[in-house]
C-alpha cells in the first residue's frame, strides 16, 4: 500500500466518516477503471493525464494551493459519488469509490498529491495538479461513454 493510500485510509478513519464514504476498489477493478479513464480522456500521456486531455477543458488557478476547497463547484449537479484516483506514478494507480461530499474534508487533511476525480459514467474528469490548477474536462454530448460496474463491497 502506498503512502497516499495509507494516508487516505487514516484520514477517513480520523474524520469518523461512514465506511461507505470511501471504498478502495480491488486491483483488477481499479485497472478497468483506469483503462476506461485513459481511453475516454487521455491522448498519449499514461502518467500525467492532465497534460494530455482529449476533450476541451477549463483550468482554474489557485495560487495559494487550495483548489481542493473549491472542487465541489466543478462537480456536476446530482453527482453523489465519483472515482478518486491519486497520481502515484504506478501504471495502474489505486481507485477509490467516494462520496462527493467527503472529498474536500478528506483532501484538507492529507499532504499534497495530484489526483483525479472522475464521474461514475466517465462523463467528466477533474484534476488538481502541482501547478495549483484545477482542470475540468467534460466529454462532449455527442461522444459515447459507458460505465464500469460498481465494486463489490
Amino acid at each position: 500500500m502506498s503512502f497516499i493510500e495509507e494516508q487516505l485510509d487514516q484520514v477517513v478513519r480520523a474524520l469518523a466518516l461512514p465506511d461507505d464514504s470511501s471504498q478502495k476498489c480491488d486491483p483488477e477493478f481499479s485497472k478497468n477503471v483506469v483503462e476506461r479513464v485513459q481511453e475516454t480522456f487521455v491522448l498519449d500521456s499514461k502518467l500525467f493525464w492532465w497534460m494530455s486531455l482529449k476533450h476541451p477543458f477549463e483550468s482554474f488557478d489557485y495560487s495559494e494551493g487550495f483548489g481542493f476547497e473549491d472542487l465541489i463547484r466543478h462537480v456536476p449537479a446530482g453527482a453523489e459519488r465519483c472515482w478518486l484516483i491519486p497520481e502515484t506514478e504506478e501504471e495502474y494507480p489505486p481507485v477509490f469509490d467516494v462520496e462527493v461530499r467527503c472529498i474536500t474534508p478528506v483532501l484538507a487533511e492529507c499532504s499534497y498529491f495530484e489526483y483525479y476525480l472522475v464521474g461514475k459514467q466517465f462523463e467528466w474528469l477533474i484534476a488538481e495538479n502541482d501547478h495549483n490548477q484545477v482542470i475540468v474536462s467534460r466529454v462532449p454530448e455527442t461522444a459515447s461513454h459507458g460505465s464500469v460496474p460498481r465494486p463489490k463491497s
